[in-house]
């Protein structure tokens, strides 16, 4: 089994592709996410939730504009910027009262997936983009 697990950490690393690149930028230490081994009770759908975003398996424009095979470039957010998992996060201004009220001020994805609301936050987030 150790074997398997060092391939499949090895293909990851080494995966270029846009989804692979995605998926580094929220997990680059591919970890498995505290919500998934504590004891504390995280509600199911917001653990789904969670879960597309961490997987990149929502309805943000970057990932339906793969779907539709746009470019990049053009997979914007109403602000007029690429609406990736970051932006929506971190940047948006649709989110800001977000970033405020848990006083999110992370700048990176890998720093934001430990803030200790994230799971509530990506739910909020979410939540305007749907």
């Amino acid at each position: 089994m150790e074997n398997l697990n060092n391939l499949k950490e090895k293909f990851i690393r080494i995966e270029e592709g846009s989804k692979a690149l995605a998926y580094k930028d929220v997990n680059p230490d591919l970890n498995v996410h505290r919500i998934y081994t504590t004891k504390d009770y995280v509600q199911e759908w917001k653990r789904i939730n969670f879960t597309r975003f961490r997987l990149g398996s929502h309805n943000l424009k970057i990932e339906t504009g793969r779907w539709a095979r746009i470019d990049r470039e053009e997979r914007l957010c109403e602000c007029g910027e690429v609406q990736d998992e970051l932006h929506v996060i971190v940047e948006c201004r649709k989110s800001a009262r977000i970033r405020e009220k848990y006083n999110l001020q992370e700048d990176s994805l890998k720093d934001v997936m430990k803030h200790p609301a994230i799971v509530e936050i990506i739910y909020e987030v979410m939540k305007l983009y749907d």
